[in-house]
């Protein structure tokens, strides 16, 4: 009798797991809402980009539906309004300690800072006219219709066949990887399906067998080398269109991608033959 009343339980207790999951994202993107129009926390935005992503990760199960489809696209549309913003932000933290680092560069950071001011607000308006709050409402009421209505074993094998094909992708792209000298261009595809396989796994959790659910941890970190180096290409390129960068921040540009480059080769190793694992069906 016990084993049978776990087994009835169990479908509701994932789709509950799965329902505080989203509340909680939802929670989180009103709080960091509401620390970015106080303008007193430099991660307001980071937690708003990133609730933002969770949730339309875990829309992405059922964006066949036109209700999920749409609030999914008013999701995308305000954290685009941010990227700029946010690559400032990043920008700013590298000058910040570049500064520190070389003991030069005060003017070029000075510029960085008065160029995210007036980003700020720009993204404040942005995200007044687009209606956020409404558009996460909508999304989190599309979200519930959507998990009431599927079924467990649908449900499962929708998410681990998505995981099925993004690691799949993402051990291609790990292969074709140069063996020495790759370019910034060449780990741009491993970014971002590590970027989408990691949220994926981590909003899933509850769906997903062992082996692709110990893939978040490594790609945490590869997420983490990789974005350094594509921060700072976006510091380089801010810096090309101003005045000449000081010299010491080009050298000290160049060790940190170097350290960070070789930091993303190391997860990799570990991450291929976990990804070998996650690639067998379950």
């Amino acid at each position: 009798m016990k084993k049978t009343v776990s087994r009835t339980r169990q479908p509701e207790e994932m789709r509950a797991r799965l329902a505080q999951h989203y509340e909680a994202l939802v929670e989180m993107a009103f709080h960091a809402m509401a620390r970015l129009n106080a303008d007193a926390d430099p991660e307001a935005l980071h937690d708003l980009r990133v609730s933002l992503r969770s949730q339309r990760v875990l829309l992405v199960a059922f964006r066949g539906r036109a209700s999920v489809a749409e609030a999914s696209g008013r999701l995308a549309e305000a954290a685009r309004l941010s990227n700029a913003v946010r690559d400032l932000e990043v920008s700013l933290v590298w000058a910040d300690s570049l500064l520190a680092e070389t003991g030069v560069g005060a003017e070029a950071r000075q510029s960085l800072a008065e160029q995210l001011a007036g980003a700020r607000a720009e993204l404040m308006a942005g995200l007044q006219h687009a209606r956020l709050d409404e558009a996460l409402v909508d999304a989190e009421l599309a979200w519930f219709k959507a998990l009431n209505r599927i079924r467990r074993k649908a449900l499962l094998q929708r998410v681990r066949r998505r995981a099925l094909r993004l690691s799949t992708r993402m051990n291609k792209a790990c292969l074709a990887l140069p063996k020495e000298g790759a370019a910034l261009s060449d780990w741009h595809p491993v970014r971002l399906l590590g970027k989408r396989l990691r949220y994926w796994v981590e909003g899933f959790s509850e769906c997903l067998p062992r082996g692709q659910r110990r893939l978040a941890k490594p790609l945490r970190f590869l997420q983490l080398s990789l974005g350094n180096l594509q921060d700072l290409a976006v510091l380089q390129g801010r810096l090309a269109e101003g005045d000449a960068p000081p010299a010491e921040w080009l050298t000290a540009i160049g060790r940190h991608q170097a350290k960070s480059e070789c930091a993303a080769v190391k997860v990799l190793a570990e991450l291929k033959p976990q990804l070998a694992k996650a690639r067998r069906r379950h």
